[in-house]
């Protein structure tokens, strides 16, 4: 069973800098070929089951959804807590984190067509826009880990708008456009990893490879962001031989959970693994 990362990547001051200033981040290597296999062999597994009450499909955009397929697959826990992401997760938001949550897609080809009245560009938890507008703070983030070689225009790669997550009006794109002027596509390849948060305007490219796109994406946030509903599903068999900070992201809350519930916090795992490694703690402020 996995235990907490040794080989912590402590995160640079550009790489931190560059997260700022654009809401998005290319992490390179993130993860060992040898798992993303394991991550493919599972998800693939998952999805074969057309009639789980975890499937979320959405046939018009060409897209097959699995909701928390990290809680359902053991294999897939090889990424709640890589080396090299964590310490960024860390940097940006701060160590009270969890999971808040976990997704995969597969993205059918040649789907989806965007047109300009619907060109699929979005912010994630818009049901804060509502009540908060443009006082929207950043609240969590995605690690999203592309299983498929996504490298060509035509692959289905996720979009960026850099900057995107500082606006306090909707995204601008002129008409009969389907994209903003400064797109961008990140270069990836399986292995890396592309990590925003959840204010960036982002949307799905169009997948016209012949292929299918096979995406993880893992959300960590805040504490308090905690769904005890959610909570309560994590079998313990997840929890067993785990370390610290893997317990803490999977929702331990240490010996008084009545308390760490009601503020929002609980053992301090992350926080003292942020002192014995160096790894420098956000939030992190708008670039």
């Amino acid at each position: 069973m996995a235990t907490a990362p040794v080989d912590v990547a402590v995160p640079t001051q550009d790489q931190l800098a560059d997260f700022a200033r654009d809401g998005f981040l290319v992490v390179r290597d993130a993860i060992p070929s040898e798992v993303v296999d394991r991550l493919l062999d599972a998800s693939d597994r998952l999805m074969s089951s057309p009639a789980d009450p975890a499937r979320e499909d959405h046939p018009e955009f060409g897209i097959r959804g699995y909701r928390e397929p990290l809680l359902r697959a053991d294999e897939l826990l090889d990424v709640l807590a890589p080396p090299t992401i964590v310490p960024l997760v860390v940097g940006v938001l701060g160590p009270n984190i969890c999971l808040t949550g976990s997704e995969l897609i597969y993205t059918d080809s040649p789907l989806p067509i965007r047109t300009p009245e619907s060109n699929l560009w979005h912010r994630d938890r818009k049901v804060l826009e509502p009540d908060l507008a443009a006082a929207i703070p950043r609240m969590s983030l995605k690690s999203a880990y592309y299983l498929t070689d996504v490298s060509s225009p035509d692959a289905g790669m996720t979009l960026f708008a850099p900057g995107s997550h500082r606006l306090a009006e909707p995204l601008h794109i002129e008409p009969d456009a389907i994209d903003p002027r400064d797109v961008v596509r990140p270069d990836v390849r399986p292995g890396d990893a592309v990590l925003f948060e959840h204010r960036t305007w982002h949307c799905q490219g169009f997948n016209g490879s012949g292929r299918v796109r096979k995406a993880l994406f893992v959300e960590y946030g805040y504490r308090w962001l905690r769904r005890r509903f959610r909570d309560s599903s994590i079998p313990e068999r997840l929890m067993a031989g785990r370390g610290p900070v893997e317990r803490q992201l999977l929702g331990d809350l240490g010996p008084d959970p009545s308390y760490a519930q009601a503020t929002g916090r609980g053992s301090n795992a992350i926080e003292e693994w942020c002192e014995e490694h160096g790894v420098p703690r956000g939030p992190l402020r708008d670039g």
